[in-house]
Order: C-alpha cells, then sequence, then structure tokens
C-alpha cells in the first residue's frame, strides 16, 4: 500500500496540471462531431465524479480514455480517474493513474519551456485560460 503523504503530493500536482491542461487547450481543435461527442462523454463521468458516484464515474473515465485515446482533454480524465479509484480505496490502481498524469504533465513542461514562453504569451493566452 501506497502511504498517504505520497498521494498527497502527487495530488498536489493539481495546480500544474490545470495550467497544463489549459495551454494543451491552445493546440487546436479536432472534428467538431467527435470534439462533441467526447465533451458529452467527459461530462457524464464529472457529473458522476461530483455526485460522489465513483464507480459509474470510473467505468465512464475507463470509456473515455478508451474512446478518445488523443483528446486533448485525457490528462484531466485520467486525473479524475485516478481521484475517483483513490476514493474508492483503490490506492495501488490510483497511483498508476496519477503517476501517468504526472509523466504527462513533465512531458508538455519539456515541450513549453523549450518554446520560450515569455511573460506576453502567458499573459494573452494562459492567464485567461486558467483566471
Amino acid at each position: 500500500m501506497i502511504p498517504a503523504s505520497v498521494f498527497s503530493k502527487i495530488r498536489s500536482f493539481f495546480g500544474v496540471f490545470a495550467v497544463l491542461c489549459a495551454l494543451g487547450c491552445l493546440s487546436g481543435g479536432s472534428i467538431a462531431v467527435a470534439a462533441d461527442k467526447a465533451e458529452s462523454s467527459l461530462k457524464v463521468a464529472g457529473n458522476y465524479y461530483q455526485q460522489q458516484r465513483y464507480d459509474l464515474a470510473i467505468g465512464e473515465y475507463q470509456k473515455f480514455l478508451k474512446d478518445y485515446p488523443k483528446n486533448e482533454k485525457r490528462s484531466e480524465a485520467e486525473f479524475y480517474l485516478a481521484e475517483s479509484l483513490f476514493q474508492q480505496n483503490r490506492p495501488d490502481e490510483a497511483f498508476t493513474h496519477f503517476d501517468n498524469v504526472c509523466s504527462q504533465a513533465l512531458s508538455l513542461i519539456k515541450t513549453y519551456s523549450s518554446q520560450e514562453l515569455d511573460a506576453t504569451f502567458y499573459a494573452e493566452k494562459v492567464k485567461p485560460k486558467i483566471s
């Protein structure tokens, strides 16, 4: 079993994760119909999560990840899948998904830092998305 302190640290990455998701939203869209279906699927999972119906949320997040493996909101879905698993007292499974989210976040950090984000880009593109 993984200590709660480890999960606490992983869960604290959520702030960084939210910023990276906002950056990911800047990368453009895909076909409107597929995007609508993906968005709808994620919304259903999110509603179950908000209602604390974690068992149903887990199934919906897993379905989203399977059906839309390249969707820009994949990290968000995987994060909430991990949270749902954690709430269902399934820490080992949750840890696997938290680890995936952290790996994706680090990859995005490397990508965006290599593009030399400047203050203007942050002020115009990132800050409005996270405010």
